[in-house]
């Protein structure tokens, strides 16, 4: 991204106009490296409700929309289960807007975005936030929840299933997928998400 894109997608009052600033790409951060795309938002940005997680994976770098591979497709079932859907009744973003590829031969596909990352790339969501104007922010996740209270050090167990004014913490689903390989542990998670999810389920609509 060009200093001039950089300063336009700043200084935007339109939505359309925000995005139209990465249709280049951008090279903010050491994530350019990757020949990684910019993957900035799926679902309505008019709904109330906008929905913060990390990064995107490899599905989502492919196809430009977050929350598009296993991960999103449990986050869609979980939003589903309460009345909601994902692609119409909120806006899906996150903190950073392009892959963390992890090294060859680490075991993993990606990486919990660089403190230095996130700091050239939060600037933009939060922006995108700023014009957006949402009733309601779900912080999934904790580098949702700390980039959204400007605090590196929080804990996310402190505040999953609670509102903070009116930003709703949940677990990010890859968390849950992550504990595949105990499935007793997994089962207790999933419970604990339906559970306060039955809860913003029965107290989103104050907000709004």
């Amino acid at each position: 991204m060009r200093q001039e894109q950089y300063k336009k997608a700043m200084e935007a009052t339109k939505y359309e106009d925000f995005t139209g600033c990465f249709e280049q790409g951008c090279t903010k951060c050491t994530l350019s490296a990757h020949d990684n795309h910019p993957v900035l938002y799926r679902g309505n940005p008019e709904a109330p409700i906008v929905l913060v997680g990390e990064a995107p994976g490899a599905k989502e770098d492919e196809n430009g929309r977050p929350f598009s591979g296993p991960a999103g497709q449990l986050l869609d079932k979980i939003f589903n289960s309460i009345g909601l859907n994902t692609d119409q009744d909120m806006l899906l973003t996150n903190v950073v807007y392009c892959r963390p590829v992890a090294p060859k031969f680490s075991g993993r596909q990606n990486y919990t975005p660089k403190k230095e990352q996130t700091a050239h790339c939060w600037p933009f969501t939060r922006k995108a936030i700023e014009i957006l104007e949402p009733k309601i922010i779900i912080a999934c996740g904790r580098t949702a929840l700390c980039a959204l209270l400007n605090n590196d050090s929080c804990r996310i167990g402190q505040w999953e299933g609670r509102w903070h004014n009116n930003i709703f913490v949940m677990t990010h689903p890859a968390a849950i997928l992550h504990q595949s390989n105990d499935p007793e542990r997994q089962r207790q998670t999933k419970l604990k998400v339906w559970k306060y999810m039955q809860y913003f389920r029965d107290t989103y609509k104050e907000k709004l």
